[in-house]
């Protein structure tokens, strides 16, 4: 997400980060997840699949010197990562999701990554009342995966950040 929107939803978020698990999916550069770290978070996993944005992420988090306890890199691709048991750092309060803007155009992708939000709930990924912050284009809304309820939507331009609370 672009820095000023970024910058609008963690300050909307002050006094909630502090202790906090956040996931970061479609991390690139993790910006989402080293910004919620700067701003109290405990740990922050970030999720890629690319081999040059995973080296680049690496060089991120290896300028900011975390350890295993606040950061954790999953080499792995969505859906399928989200199919799979939860890591050891679930569960998690917050979910930041920014899939490239051709997953959330294309019905089966989008299909299949709202799914596994769902059956990542179910299986133990989010804690009771954890937030997915999700960006998407603004003129393809996706439905909210099974277990969440949306909250909040903002438009910034072409892209629209959603907020939505997993009630389980």
């Amino acid at each position: 997400m672009r820095a000023l929107v970024r910058r609008s939803i963690f300050d909307s978020l002050q006094g909630e980060l502090e202790g906090a698990r956040w996931l970061d999916l479609f991390a690139g550069s993790g910006a989402f997840g080293l910004e919620a770290l700067s701003r109290g978070a405990a740990h922050a996993t970030f999720v890629e699949a690319g081999a040059q944005v995973v080296r680049s992420l690496r060089e991120n988090l290896a300028r900011f010197a975390l350890g295993a306890d606040e950061a954790a890199l999953l080499t792995a691709t969505l859906p399928d990562l989200l199919l799979a048991p939860p890591p050891p750092a679930a569960p998690y309060d917050f979910i930041s999701l920014d899939p490239p803007f051709a997953v959330s155009r294309q019905g089966d992708s989008l299909r299949a990554l709202v799914g596994a939000l769902g059956a990542a709930g179910a299986a133990g990924w989010w804690r009771p009342g954890a937030l997915l912050l999700w960006e998407e284009p603004s003129d393809a809304p996706a439905p909210a995966p099974a277990g969440f309820v949306e909250e909040e939507r903002r438009d910034h331009g072409v892209s629209r950040v959603r907020r939505l609370r997993f009630r389980g």
